[in-house]
Protein backbone atom coordinates (compact mmCIF):
# COMPACT_ATOMS: atom_id res chain seq x y z
CA UNK A 1 0.00 0.00 0.00
CA UNK A 2 2.71 2.44 1.06
CA UNK A 3 4.12 1.62 -2.70
CA UNK A 4 1.20 2.91 -4.30
CA UNK A 5 1.16 6.01 -2.49
CA UNK A 6 4.49 6.51 -2.68
CA UNK A 7 4.27 6.13 -6.51
CA UNK A 8 1.21 8.65 -6.53
CA UNK A 9 2.94 11.27 -4.94
CA UNK A 10 6.06 10.73 -6.95
CA UNK A 11 4.35 10.83 -10.13
CA UNK A 12 2.32 14.19 -9.12
CA UNK A 13 5.44 16.03 -8.57
CA UNK A 14 6.92 14.61 -11.64
CA UNK A 15 4.48 15.73 -13.35
CA UNK A 16 4.10 19.34 -11.52
CA UNK A 17 7.75 19.41 -11.97
CA UNK A 18 8.17 19.07 -15.42
CA UNK A 19 5.17 21.91 -15.98
CA UNK A 20 6.67 24.96 -18.01
CA UNK A 21 6.94 27.29 -14.74
CA UNK A 22 8.95 24.92 -13.02
CA UNK A 23 10.82 23.79 -16.32
CA UNK A 24 11.42 27.39 -16.33
CA UNK A 25 12.73 28.19 -12.91
CA UNK A 26 15.04 24.98 -13.37
CA UNK A 27 16.25 25.79 -16.01
CA UNK A 28 17.24 29.40 -14.29
CA UNK A 29 19.05 27.06 -11.78
CA UNK A 30 20.72 25.34 -14.06
CA UNK A 31 22.19 28.04 -16.12
CA UNK A 32 22.71 30.07 -13.10
CA UNK A 33 24.66 26.76 -11.36
CA UNK A 34 26.74 25.90 -14.44
CA UNK A 35 27.81 29.69 -15.52
CA UNK A 36 28.93 30.46 -12.15
CA UNK A 37 30.17 27.33 -10.23
CA UNK A 38 30.77 24.49 -13.24
CA UNK A 39 31.73 26.51 -16.30
CA UNK A 40 31.83 24.25 -18.79
CA UNK A 41 32.73 26.80 -21.05
CA UNK A 42 36.61 27.18 -20.00
CA UNK A 43 39.58 25.11 -20.77
CA UNK A 44 41.62 24.46 -17.77
CA UNK A 45 44.96 24.49 -18.00
CA UNK A 46 46.54 23.65 -14.80
CA UNK A 47 49.17 26.91 -14.88
CA UNK A 48 49.68 29.25 -12.13
CA UNK A 49 46.71 32.12 -12.21
CA UNK A 50 49.08 34.55 -10.86
CA UNK A 51 51.04 34.94 -13.69
CA UNK A 52 51.62 35.74 -17.10
CA UNK A 53 51.51 32.85 -19.76
CA UNK A 54 51.71 33.50 -23.78
CA UNK A 55 49.30 31.93 -25.71
CA UNK A 56 51.09 29.33 -27.09
CA UNK A 57 51.71 27.93 -23.88
CA UNK A 58 48.41 28.45 -23.02
CA UNK A 59 47.15 26.41 -25.86
CA UNK A 60 49.30 23.79 -25.03
CA UNK A 61 48.56 23.05 -21.70
CA UNK A 62 44.79 23.65 -22.52
CA UNK A 63 44.48 20.84 -25.55
CA UNK A 64 46.59 18.54 -23.14
CA UNK A 65 44.39 18.68 -19.99
CA UNK A 66 41.50 18.38 -21.75
CA UNK A 67 43.44 15.13 -23.03
CA UNK A 68 44.31 14.15 -20.10
CA UNK A 69 40.36 14.70 -18.85
CA UNK A 70 39.30 12.67 -21.35
CA UNK A 71 41.25 10.05 -20.44
CA UNK A 72 41.20 10.20 -16.59
CA UNK A 73 38.01 11.82 -15.66
CA UNK A 74 35.83 10.62 -18.63
CA UNK A 75 37.20 7.21 -18.48
CA UNK A 76 37.43 6.65 -22.44
CA UNK A 77 38.89 3.76 -22.41
CA UNK A 78 36.27 2.06 -19.97
CA UNK A 79 33.61 3.65 -21.88
CA UNK A 80 34.36 3.36 -25.54
CA UNK A 81 35.12 0.41 -27.66
CA UNK A 82 38.19 1.21 -29.47
CA UNK A 83 38.21 -1.70 -31.63
CA UNK A 84 35.43 -1.46 -33.26
CA UNK A 85 37.00 0.21 -36.07
CA UNK A 86 40.64 0.51 -37.75
CA UNK A 87 39.90 4.46 -37.42
CA UNK A 88 38.94 4.05 -33.52
CA UNK A 89 42.29 1.62 -33.12
CA UNK A 90 44.43 4.25 -34.44
CA UNK A 91 42.63 6.67 -32.58
CA UNK A 92 43.45 4.77 -29.31
CA UNK A 93 46.60 4.66 -30.14
CA UNK A 94 47.30 8.15 -30.78
CA UNK A 95 45.46 9.26 -27.71
CA UNK A 96 47.74 7.04 -25.51
CA UNK A 97 50.95 8.21 -27.40
CA UNK A 98 50.08 11.81 -26.80
CA UNK A 99 48.60 10.94 -22.82
CA UNK A 100 52.40 9.33 -22.14
CA UNK A 101 54.20 12.10 -24.16
CA UNK A 102 52.31 14.75 -21.97
CA UNK A 103 52.28 13.03 -18.37
CA UNK A 104 56.25 12.97 -19.19
CA UNK A 105 56.60 16.65 -20.57
CA UNK A 106 57.57 17.77 -17.18
CA UNK A 107 60.60 15.66 -17.26
CA UNK A 108 61.46 17.52 -20.95
CA UNK A 109 61.13 20.83 -18.56
CA UNK A 110 63.91 19.68 -16.11
CA UNK A 111 66.19 18.51 -18.32
CA UNK A 112 66.65 21.82 -20.03
CA UNK A 113 66.43 23.77 -16.74
CA UNK A 114 69.33 21.89 -15.84
CA UNK A 115 70.84 22.28 -19.16
CA UNK A 116 70.33 26.31 -18.27
CA UNK A 117 72.92 25.70 -15.24
CA UNK A 118 75.01 24.25 -16.91
CA UNK A 119 75.46 27.08 -19.28
CA UNK A 120 75.04 29.41 -16.75
CA UNK A 121 77.76 27.84 -14.64
CA UNK A 122 80.13 27.80 -17.40
CA UNK A 123 79.15 31.97 -18.15
CA UNK A 124 80.04 32.45 -14.28
CA UNK A 125 83.37 31.84 -14.97
CA UNK A 126 84.10 34.23 -16.84
CA UNK A 127 86.33 37.42 -14.94
CA UNK A 128 84.84 40.45 -13.47
CA UNK A 129 81.71 41.63 -12.62
CA UNK A 130 78.10 41.25 -13.99
CA UNK A 131 78.18 43.61 -16.42
CA UNK A 132 81.64 43.29 -17.62
CA UNK A 133 80.54 39.28 -18.56
CA UNK A 134 78.11 40.89 -20.92
CA UNK A 135 80.54 42.99 -22.13
CA UNK A 136 83.50 40.41 -22.05
CA UNK A 137 83.62 39.52 -25.70
CA UNK A 138 85.65 36.25 -24.62
CA UNK A 139 83.90 33.50 -24.48
CA UNK A 140 85.18 29.84 -23.52
CA UNK A 141 84.83 27.05 -25.87
CA UNK A 142 82.63 25.30 -23.30
CA UNK A 143 80.27 27.80 -23.00
CA UNK A 144 79.70 27.66 -26.09
CA UNK A 145 79.39 24.55 -26.83
CA UNK A 146 76.97 24.34 -23.52
CA UNK A 147 74.94 27.23 -25.14
CA UNK A 148 74.17 25.34 -28.16
CA UNK A 149 73.04 22.30 -26.32
CA UNK A 150 70.50 24.42 -24.71
CA UNK A 151 68.93 25.71 -27.90
CA UNK A 152 69.17 22.23 -29.68
CA UNK A 153 67.16 21.36 -26.39
CA UNK A 154 64.73 24.09 -26.66
CA UNK A 155 64.18 23.64 -30.51
CA UNK A 156 63.43 20.02 -30.28
CA UNK A 157 61.08 20.15 -27.56
CA UNK A 158 59.37 22.79 -29.01
CA UNK A 159 59.27 20.90 -32.74
CA UNK A 160 57.96 18.06 -30.12
CA UNK A 161 54.97 19.86 -28.71
CA UNK A 162 54.10 21.38 -32.33
CA UNK A 163 53.92 17.29 -33.62
CA UNK A 164 51.84 16.06 -30.65
CA UNK A 165 49.65 19.52 -31.03
CA UNK A 166 49.10 18.53 -34.51
CA UNK A 167 48.29 14.68 -33.98
CA UNK A 168 46.10 15.65 -30.96
CA UNK A 169 44.10 18.09 -34.03
CA UNK A 170 43.84 15.27 -36.42
CA UNK A 171 42.17 12.53 -33.59
CA UNK A 172 39.83 15.35 -32.24
CA UNK A 173 36.35 13.89 -34.02
CA UNK A 174 36.90 10.60 -31.28
CA UNK A 175 37.45 12.76 -27.94
CA UNK A 176 33.77 12.06 -26.69
CA UNK A 177 31.82 9.88 -24.66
Amino acid sequence: MNAEIDEKISDMFFSIWHTEPFRTLKDWYYDIRNGLFKRYDLIRTGLDKTSWHDKDGLMLYGMMNLLVDFVDKEECFETIEWNSDPEHAHAAKEIRSIYRWWKNYDNRGKEIDNQLHVWHNEFEKRSGDWLNKFNNPVKSKMEDVEFEKLHVMEELLIAEEEDMLIRLIKIRKFLWT
